[in-house]
């Protein structure tokens, strides 16, 4: 199990890149060699699918809002793995697919509907 924010999901295919230092070449045009500068830490923006089961077309609405409720915050994420990362901020949140199960064994509530969202994760610092 995983989850953004407050919002548990089934499963999380990739959470955020880890901060990590970042350089860059400074070298003037027409300059032999190569120069380098280290710049802060930063991290690329990732995109992210989550699939979570909900019950009832209730409860399809209700994750909708929470999940889009989640963006322009920072949040904690945990993967599927278990590994957790704070100050994670949503920039972008969308449906992927809403999807009817007739049949449903396991999952978090058991429910007739699979919710697929698309995030764009940013780790901070």
């Amino acid at each position: 199990m995983a989850s953004i924010g407050g919002v548990s999901v089934l499963t999380l295919d990739r959470g955020p890149t880890p901060l990590a230092a970042a350089v860059v070449e400074i070298t003037p045009a027409g300059a032999d060699g190569h120069a380098y500068k280290r710049i802060g830490a930063r991290a690329p923006a990732v995109s992210a699918m989550s699939i979570a089961d909900v019950d009832g077309s209730a409860g399809v609405e209700a994750h909708i809002a929470a999940c889009r409720a989640l963006k322009g915050t920072l949040v904690t994420v945990v993967e599927d793995s278990g590994r957790s990362t704070s100050n994670v901020a949503v920039l972008e949140v969308e449906i992927a697919q809403i999807k009817f199960q007739a049949l449903t064994v396991g999952g978090l509530v058991g429910g007739d509907y699979r919710v697929t969202m698309t995030w764009t994760l940013q780790a901070t610092a």
